[in-house]
């Protein structure tokens, strides 16, 4: 199932269970648009929730709904998007 897939039928645990984090990607579905953005590698658990919360900030800040986090096994976390 690709990203395009995941977002359709809103499961996005096939599409979060890489390693290998995807760049950031804009998915179009009628006239909302997704957007998900990467978390990179960050151990501590306190400072990867400080990150979440701040791109949650600026995302809500210029437009988008908050939808939904994947966490990654290498401690980053994908976070999903839609305006």
């Amino acid at each position: 199932m690709g990203y395009r897939q995941a977002v359709r039928h809103k499961t996005l645990t096939l599409a979060c269970g890489s390693s290998n984090l995807p760049t950031p990607a804009i998915c179009l579905e009628g006239e909302i648009m997704y957007k998900t953005e990467l978390i990179p590698y960050t151990p501590s658990a306190k400072k990867r929730a400080k990150l979440i919360e701040n791109k949650i900030n600026e995302m809500v800040a210029v437009g988008y709904e908050f939808v939904s986090i994947c966490s990654t096994p290498n401690y980053g976390a994908i976070l999903i998007f839609k305006k």
